[in-house]
């Protein structure tokens, strides 16, 4: 019986170089895996030390717009309200320095008709959606007198500070609280500059913007009443200082908004 010389059991040495190559690739890939989750973790979960550590804007950079995420991906219900997300923008007259307000317009309503007959649309078509779901959510917790600090106008303050003033206020929203609208204050802000941006002609020295949420009536009520009977909601919010440009993220919107940029 002829056996197998130990030259042809011995592994190639093509092979062994193979392998380490292999096994570095295959732990670098769960290195990248196991980072995206945690930073996704720490996006979608309250604030932390760690979080705090790490910083909002660090991990904003990173998640939006392609990664945000949402506990209701694991839990899908039927929408139960219907939100707006309405902006509008001070124009400045370049012969004058003078500003004059636009109209407002509804971000909801035109990503309705992005979505509309689209069976794959862009996660990007739910950013008004998602942000005035937020925004919706953490109003309702707070006080009279924290709403009141909201709807100031931060123009040469810095916004910043007001997270301190929403803080030092007793029986309102939290910490937590506090830190989630700090949060989407400035993504709601951004959201309406680089809209503003593609929409309306001029420089853009401010933008403002509010929401609104109305229930769906319940199934009891169905024959009588539909979501257009149902009484709005309204947030208000104050002027805010438009976010730095930048042209890569204006042809981007370009893109969102169905126009070209100003």
């Amino acid at each position: 019986m002829n056996s197998a010389s130990p030259s042809s059991r011995r592994p190639s040495s093509s092979s062994a170089a193979r392998s380490p190559v292999r096994r570095a690739t295959a732990w670098f890939l769960v290195a990248i895996v196991l980072a995206h989750t945690a930073i996704i973790a720490l996006w979608v979960g309250p604030s932390t030390p760690l979080r705090n550590a790490v910083g909002d804007e660090r991990l904003r950079s990173y998640v939006m717009p392609f990664f945000d995420q949402n506990w209701r991906i694991f839990a899908p219900t039927p929408r139960r309200a219907a939100v707006t997300f309405e902006i509008r923008a001070s124009i400045e007259d370049p012969t004058t320095g003078e500003t004059s307000p636009t109209d407002w317009i509804d971000v909801v309503e035109r990503e309705d008709d992005i979505i509309r007959g689209n069976m794959t649309p862009s996660r990007m078509s739910l950013a008004g959606r998602r942000t005035a779901n937020t925004l919706n959510s953490v109003m309702a917790e707070m006080n009279e007198r924290q709403r009141t600090q909201i709807a100031a106008n931060y123009l040469t303050t810095p916004v910043a500070d007001l997270r301190g003033r929403l803080a030092d206020i007793e029986g309102g929203a939290g910490i937590s609280d506090v830190s989630r609208y700090m949060r989407y204050d400035e993504i709601a802000t951004s959201l309406a500059t680089y809209y503003a941006s593609t929409v309306w002609e001029g420089d853009i020295a401010y933008v403002q913007y509010r929401t609104s949420i109305r229930y769906v009536p319940g199934f009891d009520q169905r024959k009588e009443r539909d979501i257009d009977d149902a009484e709005r909601t309204y947030y208000e919010y104050g002027w805010r200082s438009t976010t730095p440009p930048d042209a890569d993220v204006t042809r981007m919107f370009s893109a969102y908004t169905g126009e070209e940029p100003q």
